[in-house]
């Protein structure tokens, strides 16, 4: 019989020494790769932007949307911009994710059709958004995000003479070119998964070999599963669980495995887009489904939602909005308000300098998760759900204190 189901996140990893947040595996590819350096260099320095371009442009042509996606781009000039949330959770890609690929207040096109339609292959290849001046070279107005991706799109298929001044475009350059242009979502969704290829083989590189990694998760399930209660794991993560404890029955990837053969998954929650919209792609139940299809021993799994389960824990998961059907699914199957289920929800102070932040924040989300699934109800219980679970002594916000020898 099976007393718990655990749930863990990227905090369990980042807890157990993996270098897994999102700065992590960006300054890794600003140190390690070239392209990545030069392009922080890129949009760092406005001086010569006109002149730099080009050289980046000449220099890199072969890795531009190859090794270096539009994505690393987008989320690269964010990092550096700091246009992103200082909590280093992988949910804020997801944010940037679902932001570029869904329409903004049911008027303006989506980030990611903008960039696309602000290349037009009509124009004789003049950089557009620069206003050119006798003498003076190239001048630039605009280097928002929208712009620079935009013209690294269309430039890497330009052919630039020693000058840098004039340019041009095989017949067959066009024609990919074109091809981009008229089917943007299906370009931007292949380059979302040239992207998870690139940071699933970072993830490999930091877990290959890595017996301390393998140690500490070791412990540190024994720790959160009370060493006796028969677990099943749910993880949100992409690693594998080599050393299984004892007391571990089954468990589930949910997003995929970096020693998988098929990808990981980067995704959005599907609430509000329909089937039809190009976003749509772009959620996880599609995702899942696409991998499901082409690579789906990747994704076989014992259920781990067994009904013997008394006691739902999470750990490490910032419980984001973009993971919200996940949680329906699994509170809808307990029945959460009418059965005996437990939630516990666990935590470590992993900001020594700001311990009080870190227990606000982790009750600001059980309590936004918890609401948004009483409201889903659309009744009295579900109005009502937070009291109830306290009334029924069945909430519960645990700090777990773990050191490692």
């Amino acid at each position: 019989m099976i007393d718990r189901l655990l749930i863990i996140g990227n905090g369990f990893d980042l807890k157990c020494g993996l270098k897994s947040s999102y700065s992590d595996y960006f300054d890794y590819r600003i140190k390690n790769n070239n392209v990545c350096n030069e392009y922080i260099s890129l949009i760092n320095n406005q001086l010569n932007f006109d002149q730099n371009f080009i050289e980046f442009i000449k220099k890199n042509k072969n890795e531009l949307l190859s090794n270096f996606t539009v994505w690393e781009m987008l989320f690269l000039y964010k990092y550096k911009k700091n246009q992103l949330s200082k909590n280093k959770n992988w949910c804020s890609i997801e944010e940037i994710i679902k932001d570029s690929v869904t329409v903004i207040d049911n008027l303006k096109p989506s980030f990611w059709r903008t960039v696309l339609e602000n290349i037009n292959i009509s124009n004789s290849f003049y950089f557009d958004i620069f206003v050119k001046q006798s003498n003076k070279g190239l001048v630039i107005k605009d280097t928002s995000d929208i712009n620079i991706i935009g013209w690294l799109i269309k430039y890497k298929f330009v052919l630039f003479d020693s000058s840098g001044n004039n340019y041009s475009i095989s017949s067959n350059e066009e024609k990919e070119l074109d091809y981009i242009l008229n089917t943007w979502d299906v370009f931007i969704f292949n380059q979302l998964i040239n992207f998870e290829n690139e940071f699933k083989t970072y993830i490999l590189s930091q877990t290959n070999n890595n017996d301390s990694f393998n140690s500490k998760v070791d412990s540190m399930l024994k720790h959160l599963t009370n060493r006796i209660d028969n677990t099943n794991i749910l993880s949100f993560n992409y690693t594998d669980i080599k050393w299984k404890p004892e007391n571990v029955s089954h468990i589930d990837n949910v997003h995929g495995r970096v020693n998988g053969e098929g990808n990981i998954i980067f995704g959005i929650d599907n609430k509000n887009i329909d089937v039809s919209n190009n976003a749509y792609k772009f959620t996880k139940t599609y995702r899942k489904v696409y991998s499901n299809a082409f690579y789906p021993n990747d994704f076989i799994s014992d259920n781990v939602l067994s009904k013997d389960i008394k006691t739902i824990a999470f750990y490490g998961h910032s419980l984001n909005k973009q993971d919200y059907a996940y949680f329906q699914t699994i509170f809808d199957f307990y029945k959460i308000i009418e059965c005996k289920t437990h939630l516990i929800f666990m935590y470590s102070i992993y900001d020594s300098a700001n311990p009080d932040k870190v227990k606000i924040d982790i009750v600001n989300n059980v309590t936004a998760l918890l609401e948004e699934y009483g409201n889903s109800l659309n009744n009295a219980q579900g109005k009502n759900l937070i009291h109830a679970l306290l009334n029924q002594k069945k909430l519960e916000i645990k700090e777990i204190a773990v050191s490692f020898c």
